[in-house]
């Protein structure tokens, strides 16, 4: 997979939150966004998932 420039990332790294688990303990666990932001670009250019 690619990195993205710390650049490219700071302008993006407001946007990329992702929702923590719910006070009783339900939900996903948070993934790290740079990380997801990464694949989910890998996954555009390349069409392969």
């Amino acid at each position: 997979m690619d990195e993205i420039s710390k650049g490219q990332w700071n302008r993006i790294e407001q946007i990329a939150t992702f929702p923590t688990l719910k006070k009783d303990g339900r939900g996903r666990p948070s993934r790290y966004p740079r990380e997801a932001i990464v694949a989910i670009l890998w996954t555009l250019r390349t069409g392969d998932l």
